[in-house]
């Protein structure tokens, strides 16, 4: 593994530092010093020294040293350092410094700007030679990662995620598929589609088949509400009748025919009778068609317009569910931010105790005066900081609270807006509804079109009406012979009528008990299929479940305090890539700043191995941490230390192998 060292860190006019020289000699050390002191100050130098940053990766900031807040001018602004890099000594040395030029005509020269220099091992060198000689030991974003405990959890989660699988590797699917056997058939499943394109088609489908199910009993009643009465003879024994009735009734007709000839010639005229009560048949029949064919329509856009009011109650219905968990959200956040308030002003309030008297509070003898105030300074200063962290972190969760907060209220005000115009797009599917209702009705009581009054009809009634007074009247014969002849026609025509009647019912019956069996068959084919998607949606979500619990352990296994949750389970079931870092279960955010820094050291041991690098490790506020975890790396920990007014280094043992 490559190793990096700081062997000295020299400072001239660098922000706060007038000059300071720190000496470690490669060994790690602790920066002690009040607050304001220049701790900042060394870490600033550094990163500026190296990147030209200060250590929080600003670019701009100020390097000059101020005087009663004013940059100090005619002074060269500097920071050298000397490294170690796998024993060899590498110096480094950038110098801020202003431009003087005197105009022409003008005996006094004027600064006009500022320029930059850099220096290696003593040699003047361009910026990007300068640049390069870094990058040969190691990127900035690599140096940053290596040398800052909180550098890795201020990248984007993205960012963060996309570092843990360059560190551990991804599981492949193979591997997942090879980890549980009853993910043996997922690849046939999934054909020549990725997972999530398979989860997006399924998440598509399965609504549209549960809609589709959900309508099918309603079709399948409403076709069978509309079955005609089944006759009494079954449908065989009605043709049978119907064939014998017909012929019965021809019979009839023949023997009235032949007593009419008898009585006189009116074969033309019966013989054009026969063929206009045909045509007049078939004219009704054509209209009983259209009637039915009306109402069948009119049944489809009734049907059609009940699912579309159905779906539009059942989206309201949902919306009304998320309008009340929004509002009981909002008001638990507005509860969440009053409390917040209220511990503000508390921690803002607090205030230290002094000894008015004077005395020690141990063996009540007077005290020195200088004691007492520099007890009564430690104290103020204590609180001050503990006050300033704990109103910090109040603040931060506040404004996070803040924006949950508004964020549920903006999206409360959305869905008040879909819930008005729902209600009032119900109010039209409704008035759907009821005109197709109208029609329904209006075409099942239409009464065959009324046939009998369009003029082909009328034509040949007349003709027919014409034709029979004409055969009437060449009638001589018997007159009572010819009416019961006459009455026996018309009770076996009446015999037909009523046989054809229950021949039609046992059609439409027929043709009803054949649609349902269909919508029968598609209801089950449908169902087969939804059952087929949920077990494949099934075989998905055990196969994320599985990679999850496989990558997770893999990258668990690089670290020894930290762990990492890279995915969760979302409100719909799926679940969403995140990259959140956990300390013994509790989320980073959470933790005390101790644990945030033994985290940051643990993170960095980790990626020292994976890019066989280690650097100087910054460790601010150490105070809060008392065990340093150590990486292998030279440590650097900037201590508050309230008795410090100048900084104080201690070195300590030579960092050792974690």
């Amino acid at each position: 593994m490559k190793r990096i060292e700081l062997v000295s860190l020299r400072l001239r006019s660098f922000k706060g530092a007038k000059r300071f020289d720190l000496d470690l000699a490669g060994q790690s050390a602790a920066v002690h010093g009040k607050n304001a002191s220049g701790k900042t100050t060394l870490a600033d130098a550094y990163s500026y020294l190296l990147f030209e940053k200060d250590s929080g990766g600003r670019k701009t900031f100020d390097i000059k040293t101020l005087v009663d807040g004013v940059p100090l001018s005619g002074a060269d602004h500097e920071v050298e350092g000397v490294f170690l890099v796998d024993g060899e000594e590498l110096t480094l040395r950038r110098v801020y410094a202003e431009v003087w030029t005197k105009k022409r005509g003008s005996p006094i020269a004027e600064m006009t700007g500022h320029e930059t220099s850099h220096f290696v091992d003593g040699v003047p060198v361009t910026k990007g030679e300068y640049t390069s000689k870094v990058a040969e030991i190691a990127d900035e974003a690599t140096w940053r990662l290596l040398s800052d405990p909180g550098a890795f959890q201020a990248l984007h989660w993205q960012e963060r995620r996309k570092v843990l699988l360059d560190v551990c590797g991804d599981v492949s699917d193979a591997d997942v598929i090879a980890s549980e056997p009853a993910l043996a058939e997922l690849p046939g499943v999934l054909g020549k589609r990725s997972l999530d394109e398979h989860r997006k088609v399924i998440a598509s489908r399965k609504p549209q088949l549960n809609r589709e199910l959900q309508e099918l009993p309603a079709r399948i009643d409403e076709v069978r509400r509309g079955l005609p009465e089944a006759p009494e003879l079954a449908a065989k024994k009605v043709a049978v009748a119907l064939t014998a009735a017909r012929a019965a009734h021809a019979d009839a007709l023949a023997e009235l025919a032949a007593a009419k000839a008898g009585q006189g010639d009116a074969a033309a005229e019966r013989k054009r009778l026969r063929e206009v009560e045909d045509s007049l048949t078939d004219l009704e029949r054509q209209a009983r068609r259209k009637t039915e064919d009306a109402a069948d329509k009119a049944r489809d856009k009734l049907a059609a317009a009940k699912r579309a009011l159905v779906d539009a109650n059942d989206r309201l219905d949902r919306w009304q569910a998320q309008h009340a968990d929004l509002t009981a959200d909002v008001a638990r956040l507005d509860g969440r931010l009053e409390d917040l308030r209220a511990r503000w002003a508390e921690v803002n309030a607090r205030k230290v105790d002094a000894h008015t008297d004077g005395t020690c509070p141990a063996c009540h003898q007077a005290l020195p005066e200088e004691q007492v105030e520099a007890a009564h300074a430690a104290a103020v200063a204590d609180l001050n900081g503990r006050k300033a962290r704990e109103l910090a972190q109040i603040t931060d969760d506040g404004k996070s609270l803040k924006a949950k907060r508004d964020t549920s209220a903006a999206e409360l005000a959305m869905l008040l807006d879909k819930t008005r115009n729902q209600t009032t797009g119900l109010a039209l599917l409704q008035a759907d509804v009821d005109k197709a209702t109208e029609a329904l009705t209006k075409a099942e009581t239409t009464v065959t079109a009324d046939v009998t009054r369009t003029k082909p009809y009328t034509q040949l009634a007349a003709e027919r009406d014409d034709l029979t007074r004409r055969i009437e009247a060449v009638m001589a014969g018997d007159p009572a012979a010819l009416t019961d002849l006459e009455a026996r026609v018309a009770e076996q025509l009446q015999a037909v009528a009523l046989l054809e009647q229950d021949a039609q019912a046992h059609e439409a019956r027929a043709k009803g008990e054949a649609r349902i069996e269909q919508l029968k068959e598609q209801e089950r084919t449908l169902a087969k299929e939804f059952e087929e998607l949920e077990r494949q949606l099934h075989l998905c979500e055990l196969f994320v479940r599985t990679k999850v619990s496989m990558l997770e352990d893999k990258v668990a296994a690089k670290f020894r305090l930290v762990r990492f949750k890279l995915f969760e389970n979302q409100v719909n079931g799926g679940i969403a890539e995140v990259c959140t870092a956990t300390v013994n279960g509790v989320p980073f955010e959470s933790v005390n700043h101790a644990g945030q820094i033994a985290a940051g050291l643990d993170i960095i041991r980790t990626l020292q191995e994976h890019h066989g690098l280690s650097a100087p490790v910054w460790v601010d506020q150490a105070e809060s941490i008392s065990d340093i975890p150590e990486t292998g790396a030279q440590q650097i920990a900037l201590v508050v230390s309230p008795q410090d007014k100048q900084l104080r280094v201690e070195l300590q043992k030579e960092a050792v192998a974690a």
